[in-house]
């Protein structure tokens, strides 16, 4: 049987440029905005051991976008979006995907009326992230 491991991607297997100490980095993602992020040896060889001994699961708050930006290789299921998205062979599992539209399409205009309350507060930023 093989062992499953779930696991965070950013500020676990790797970090931004800023956070990461001196030394020999490995870009590992592409970001839109500029900010890649990178693995140092010890995070390299601590995914390598996972990946070699385990079905390693990313499980993120990154969009299924930004997911697709990481380049390392994670052939199982993926748990982006804080949950929202799970990911099974490179396409959103449907049942999943059926179920939370389900409770989206219930929750949307509560969330719109959310939306609308602090919109009118200069000192807050919010918005409905749809994937």
């Amino acid at each position: 049987m093989t062992p499953l491991v779930f696991t965070d991607l950013d500020d676990t297997l790797f970090a931004s440029r800023r956070k990461q100490p001196g030394g020999r980095l490995r870009q590992v993602t592409t970001a839109t905005n500029g900010h890649h992020s990178y693995m140092t040896p010890a995070q390299e060889a601590l995914f390598a051991w996972l990946s070699a001994s385990a079905e390693v699961i990313p499980v993120t708050a990154r969009s299924p976008a930004a997911f697709d930006r990481v380049h390392l290789p994670f052939a199982g299921p993926a748990v982006l979006s804080m949950g929202a998205v799970i990911r099974r062979g490179g396409a959103a599992d449907p049942a999943w995907h059926a179920r939370l539209e389900g409770i989206a399409a219930q929750a949307g205009p509560r969330m719109s009326a959310m939306l609308a309350d602090v919109s009118g507060d200069a000192a807050l930023r919010a918005w409905i992230v749809e994937e």
